[in-house]
């Protein structure tokens, strides 16, 4: 007696598609919130750094900028004081760089924090991994549960590295 058992397989396939919509808010912006865009008041004010006077930043004039210059070997942080957020939901943070010498990649991190070591918001980070002249960039940085006054906070890395044209609006939909 000879017994034939067939199988039969079944493959059920399911396409799953997923769409995905970006929505681009529209901002109104105020006046600017940064009184001393060219660092005319030295580091020691409004502006500040992170090591005090044993910091390495400088304010140097180049390429028609007044501008904040880390030297190679280098890292600090450049703060800035006091930002009112009252109104805002949120803040346009927008600013110059160039790293014109770039033996390996260094980064530039820039985030706003407050009093209340609670908040802390990052604005952006950026891995430099080759030469770059004046390079502008913009963000809008939500800051719906901000508090009503913030700082600003340039971490950098290492250098050649230059900074200027530093802005932040208040904005609204």
């Amino acid at each position: 007696t000879t017994t034939t058992t067939t199988t039969t397989t079944t493959t059920t396939t399911t396409t799953t598609t997923t769409t995905t919509t970006t929505t681009t808010l529209s901002l109104t912006c105020g006046s600017d919130l940064i009184s001393d865009t060219d660092f005319s008041s030295g580091l020691d004010g409004l502006w500040f750094t992170g090591k005090g006077s044993s910091s390495s930043l400088t304010v140097v004039s180049v390429d028609s900028r007044s501008a904040v210059y880390l030297p190679s070997g280098s890292s600090d942080s450049l703060f800035y004081e006091p930002i009112s957020t009252s109104g805002a939901s949120h803040l346009r943070v927008q600013f110059e760089y160039s790293a014109t010498t770039v033996d390996s990649p260094r980064s530039l991190s820039v985030k706003l924090g407050s009093l209340d070591p609670a908040y802390s918001q990052s604005v952006t980070d950026i891995t430099i991994s080759s030469a770059v002249t004046w390079t502008t960039v913009s963000y809008d940085v939500p800051i719906t549960d901000a508090p009503d006054s913030l700082f600003l906070e340039i971490d950098m890395e290492d250098g050649p590295l230059y900074i200027a044209n530093v802005h932040i609006y208040p904005c609204t939909p």
